[in-house]
């Protein structure tokens, strides 16, 4: 009983939704006819792979929507999908497909109609003249399931059911359609394809196109085929790769790969490829790739002929031409024997000649070497002895320069770390206060004696951390920048004169002391005593 109320309601939504008046006008057919091979398995679940063979369009308004009609058929029956927008799968919602059984554009009797709800109870109609009415016969199978967001309603009516209310379809026939979607028992111009299913007075109705189609003919991609190079050497192998690509493909099917001489037409070669099953981004489409190598030492390939690559994927094709370079090498054969002769001919006297000159050579570099060998045995004498000379004057030298430089105080070798570089201007400007200004005194030069001792006890370790350590040798750099500014003070001070030297010196030290000690520690007893003002309010 709940079954025949089921059957009931759909028919009659159908009807009152879509077929009320009948007009007498013919109306045009709307969309690109609708075509795919394949067999699905109707329990609401879109596998992997089931609907791959299907035509896919959009429906019910944009693409952005992402409400898709599928088409497809076997040779028994026809299979129509749709995935809809819609949060929640209830028994009312609806799908509902009419059929212009002679595809004449008007809806003639027993045009066929069928459809089912949301419980996946499926309804069968026929147009009896003037309104859709219920066939008893239910022939059409349905069920649907709901992911979150969209629900996936699948629908199969058998081509051929013998029920005379029924279309009787062969391979090749071309039927009108009509698809409606009812949301909760509510339907709208936006649920209708396409577009206007609904027939009033003096309305055009607007049919969609489905094609059944054999498998051999089955195709909605495209083909390309692309080679590393066209123009080869007779014994080259050629690189292919193809691409299988657009919509709706059918997957593991064999690309034939077929060879021939361009002019006479001649098969040369033809090979069966499977292509790669992991599919890749092809310009703006979903890909898949194949493969293949044309060695042109095999077969029957010729120098100076041109050749044709045809890959062919179900009924279409795509070719590549590549021509083998005419071959030159039998004239270069001949004429290289003859000069293979002419050099082993020239060859063999050069090489008598070249013996008999390294006979003389050989007694002429032995004589020179002997005489070579006793003038170095006399140079080796002298060049030991100067070397001890010039020794004995680098130990003095040596000497002389290490207690120069500990009188003169050596370098800033902490500035120098922070700087990365002597020749860095602010080390010049420390050696030219140093050595111009400070050490023109008796008290200047006492003074970097003293503080030399101390420095370079520390210093060297303080550089090598600033050269292994970028950040802490930025922070050096810094932390050293108002010392160096304070010492361009010394440059007041008259060359020589101690007393200068000396009360600037004081000066700088004063205000090193300032800067480096006095100042942080008032900071930091301001900011306690906040703190602890702070804390007493709270």
């Amino acid at each position: 009983m709940l079954k025949r109320v089921i059957l009931l309601m759909i028919v009659t939504s159908i009807a009152l939704f879509s077929f009320t008046i009948v007009s007498i006008e013919a109306f045009a057919h709307y969309g690109e006819p609708l075509s795919g091979y394949g067999t699905a398995n109707i329990d609401g679940i879109r596998s992997l792979g089931e609907w791959d063979g299907a035509h896919i369009i959009s429906v019910f308004g944009d693409k952005s929507d992402s409400s898709m009609l599928l088409v497809m058929n076997d040779e028994d029956n026809l299979y129509i999908a749709l995935y809809v927008i819609d949060s929640i799968l209830t028994p009312n919602d609806q799908f509902g497909i009419m059929f212009d059984n002679s595809h004449n554009g008007v809806f003639d009797v027993n045009d066929d109609s069928g459809g089912f709800s949301g419980l996946g109870i499926s309804g069968d109609g026929y147009f009896n003249g003037t309104e859709w009415i219920a066939d008893s016969k239910t022939h059409g199978k349905g069920a649907a399931q709901n992911d979150g967001s969209r629900n996936f309603m699948e629908f199969s009516k058998p081509l051929k059911s013998g029920d005379e209310n029924d279309f009787n379809l062969s391979i090749g026939d071309t039927v009108g359609f009509c698809v409606t979607y009812v949301r909760e028992g509510i339907a709208t111009d936006s649920t209708q394809y396409g577009p206007a299913c609904r027939l009033l007075i003096n309305d055009q109705k607007l049919y969609g196109d489905i094609v059944l189609t054999p498998f051999s003919i089955n195709w909605h991609g495209l083909m390309a085929m692309d080679a590393t190079k066209r123009n080869v050497d007779f014994g080259e192998t050629i690189d292919y790769q193809g691409y299988l690509y657009g919509d709706n493909l059918v997957k593991d099917q064999v690309v034939t790969i077929t060879i021939s001489e361009q002019e006479t037409g001649t098969t040369i070669l033809t090979n069966s490829l499977v292509p790669s099953s992991e599919s890749i981004d092809y310009f703006e489409n979903t890909a898949w790739t194949f493969s293949f190598e044309v060695d042109t030492s095999q077969n029957d390939f010729t120098d100076g002929y041109s050749y044709v690559v045809e890959a062919k994927y179900v009924e279409k094709s795509t070719k590549l031409n590549f021509l083998i370079k005419p071959d030159t090498k039998p004239d270069l054969k001949e004429k290289a024997s003859d000069a293979g002769e002419a050099i082993v001919e020239a060859g063999s006297e050069t090489s008598e000649l070249v013996i008999e000159a390294g006979k003389e050579a050989g007694k002429v570099i032995i004589d020179a070497g002997g005489e070579a060998a006793e003038k170095g045995v006399i140079v080796g004498e002298i060049v030991a002895e100067k070397s001890k000379e010039t020794g004995q004057v680098i130990m003095e030298k040596g000497s002389e320069g290490i207690e120069e430089i500990q009188e003169k105080g050596g370098g800033c070798l902490i500035a120098t770390a922070a700087y990365g570089t002597e020749l860095a201007p602010q080390i010049q400007f420390l050696r030219e206060v140093r050595d111009n200004v400070i050490m023109s005194t008796e008290s200047g030069t006492a003074f970097m004696m003293g503080f030399n001792q101390l420095y370079y006890s520390f210093s060297p370790t303080i550089a090598d951390i600033e050269r292994e350590n970028p950040t802490f040798q930025e922070g050096v750099r810094v932390f050293i920048i108002p010392m160096i500014s304070t010492l361009s003070i010394m440059t007041l001070a008259e060359e020589g004169n101690d007393i200068h030297i000396v009360g600037l010196g004081m000066l700088i030290v004063g205000l090193n002391l300032g800067l480096y000690v006095v100042s942080p520690v008032i900071i930091g007893f301001i900011v306690h005593k906040k703190i602890k003002i702070s804390k007493k309010i709270i």
